[in-house]
């Protein structure tokens, strides 16, 4: 959910939360 940390950075718009979203998997 967006009220967990890694999600919240994957909620923001950008090329950074692109890369969160590749780790996090």
């Amino acid at each position: 959910t967006a009220r967990e940390p890694g999600h919240a950075a994957a909620a923001v718009p950008g090329p950074a939360s692109a890369a969160d979203v590749r780790g996090q998997l």
